[in-house]
């Protein structure tokens, strides 16, 4: 499932190539990937400029308003969460159609952004930009861990009461959004703490460790296109090299790559998905 650094890629992706164009049509070939719309009211982005390209943990907010990119008021919202296996690619004029597209928009100078999704897990909703009240994809998400509203202090103030495992924890997207199964390894392996670890037995100085080892983590990933395990491609069509510096993920077997530690990587089940950690440096 593409976590914050894939997001942010595409994001990224998206609003350098079609930031300021115009929708021109929208084609809808999987209706039920819709959330509380439909392909007519889909089709309400038929003549707005794309303005802004935002993202909030796993979930990205492309808003699009009348007229020229300078100027009238955004005025609606698409968002987007890719699931397990969705794709936004951005397909220049001629280009092929990718083999499971979903939803296509179709932008001036026959640009085309197209949700590829063959389990077709993810989501499409489209809501005002300025409502008060929070779209579906949008309830129970918390702050984006790299926000500002993110931090050791509020780290640890979500793990207070919760007697569950520390990485089932860090899965919640209802306290802080962005993190997977990908990430929430790679965390807590920096920060030497097990993923068995009980939420409420974290101290201070751990959940400090913690929240200094997400931002560089999530950041190198980005830099890296994100990290492609089966799916995921950029809107460029790219796969994400951070996989090549993963120190935990999928390394079952292995040698642990901290500096000092002959611990060998172990893989359990933990809420139904595989947790890669080593029981040397991340002892409980």
């Amino acid at each position: 499932m593409p976590e914050l650094p894939e997001v942010e890629v595409v994001r990224r992706g998206i609003a350098r190539a079609l930031k300021g164009k115009t929708a021109r049509c929208v084609t809808v070939l999987r209706p039920q990937m819709l959330v509380s719309t439909s392909p007519r009211g889909l089709r309400r982005l038929k003549g707005q400029s794309l303005r802004r390209v935002r993202r909030q943990g796993k979930v990205l907010m492309l808003d699009f308003g009348p007229g020229p990119a300078a100027g009238a008021a955004v005025g609606t919202t698409l968002l987007v969460h890719l699931g397990m296996t969705g794709n936004l690619l951005v397909l220049e004029p001629d280009a092929a159609l990718p083999s499971h597209p979903r939803v296509m928009f179709e932008f001036e100078d026959d640009w085309r952004l197209v949700f590829d999704d063959i389990r077709t897990f993810g989501a499409v909703e489209l809501a005002d930009t300025n409502r008060l009240e929070p779209p579906r994809l949008l309830r129970n998400v918390g702050a984006d861990v790299l926000s500002g509203r993110f931090g050791a202090q509020a780290l640890f103030e979500s793990f207070r009461g919760h007697k569950r495992d520390i990485k089932s924890h860090l899965l919640d997207q209802g306290h802080f959004s962005g993190l997977g199964n990908i990430y929430a390894c790679e965390v807590l392996h920096r920060a030497r703490l097990s993923p068995r670890k009980r939420c409420h037995r974290i101290t201070r100085e751990q959940a400090q460790r913690l929240s200094r080892a997400i931002g560089p983590v999530l950041k190198a990933a980005i830099a890296q296109g994100g990290t492609t395990i089966s799916d995921y491609r950029s809107p460029e069509g790219r796969e994400g090299e951070f996989r090549r510096m993963l120190r935990v993920y999928g390394r079952e077997g292995r040698r642990c790559c901290r500096s000092g530690c002959r611990g060998t990587i172990r893989r359990i089940i933990q809420a139904g998905r595989s947790t890669y950690y080593c029981p040397t440096c991340q002892r409980e």
